[in-house]
């Protein structure tokens, strides 16, 4: 099996699996004696009375979207699709950064296992995006 394939399986993988983390996730909110916990699903399409913050609404579609979108453009056989695949990879790495430091909260502020994978996911993804970006190049020149 080509490194190229092995790198694009690895991508497609932990894409998916951040994607799952909208659809099985919960936020968990902490306070003094107690916590209260929502699923992300509920996020997808909250209801007038919904806790979500319109940001995090567009954060889980923008999650979920990237997942299947990085997916795909892994296994597209031009180089610049991995490049393509790496930014939509980090797309929503940089919009909870954005929107994180605009909400004046911290960027590296996680409270759960489920926010750490929302974000290491898509982190390591980006950058198995470029290894195969490097390997796609590798196995064009031989």
């Amino acid at each position: 099996m080509k490194k190229s394939s092995k790198i694009r399986i690895a991508i497609t993988m932990l894409m998916l699996a951040a994607a799952a983390c909208v659809l099985v996730g919960k936020s968990i909110l902490y306070g003094p004696g107690f916590s209260l916990s929502y699923p992300y699903i509920d996020a997808l399409f909250p209801g007038p009375d919904s806790s979500f913050m319109p940001t995090t609404t567009v954060y889980v579609w923008l999650l979920l979207a990237s997942g299947v979108a990085a997916s795909a453009l892994s296994w597209v056989p031009a180089a610049w699709a991995a490049l393509a695949a790496c930014c939509v990879c980090a797309s929503s790495l940089v919009y909870h950064g954005v929107r994180s430091v605009q909400n004046g909260y911290s960027v590296f502020q996680i409270d759960g296992v489920w926010e750490f994978l929302m974000l290491a996911l898509p982190l390591a993804a980006a950058i198995l995006c470029i290894a195969l970006f490097r390997a796609k190049r590798e196995e064009a020149e031989e």
